[in-house]
């Protein structure tokens, strides 16, 4: 947001909820040596079928690999007049100073089978094999809803 919004009179809120998410993550300053190594990183079979919901899966092999799944959930009470609902998430990944060194070295990474056959709902999925991969799956969301207040309406008739 920018600008200079001017807001006049008055709006008193009686309900808020506010969820932040502050998630760092450094590699930093690392040498690995490898030699003939396989890195194999998979989601394979029935992982995750038929699941629901918030759904957060890392999986990783090899050197300096960083993954998140962040969820920020708010919601204020619909009962009140006026609510105020936040969700944030800041996610800061780095990596810096890294070395490695391969020789003779296969990665692989996948996602197979059945898996998520007829999930629902936010899937959050980081795969890797190597070196050095940052991955992120982020969700915010926020709902501040009025309430409809009092009376009813419809009128029948005789």
């Amino acid at each position: 947001f920018s600008g200079d919004p001017t807001i006049s009179g008055n709006i008193d809120i009686d309900s808020a909820a506010i969820a932040v998410i502050d998630n760092r993550q450094s590699i930093s300053g690392n040498v690995g040596v490898n030699d003939k190594l396989t890195n194999d990183a998979s989601i394979t079979d029935d992982v995750g079928s038929n699941a629901s919901g918030n759904l957060g899966f890392n999986v990783a092999s090899g050197d300096n690999n960083t993954q998140d799944n962040a969820a920020s959930l708010s919601a204020a009470d619909a009962s009140f007049s006026f609510g105020m609902a936040d969700a944030e998430v800041f996610v800061n990944q780095s990596g810096t100073g890294n070395a490695t060194l391969n020789q003779g070295v296969t990665n692989m990474a996948g996602v197979g089978g059945n898996a998520f056959n007829n999930a629902s709902g936010n899937i959050g999925v980081n795969v890797s094999a190597g070196t050095g991969n940052l991955q992120a799956n982020s969700l915010s969301m926020a709902v501040a809803q009025p309430s409809t207040g009092g009376g009813g309406g419809g009128g029948g008739g005789e």
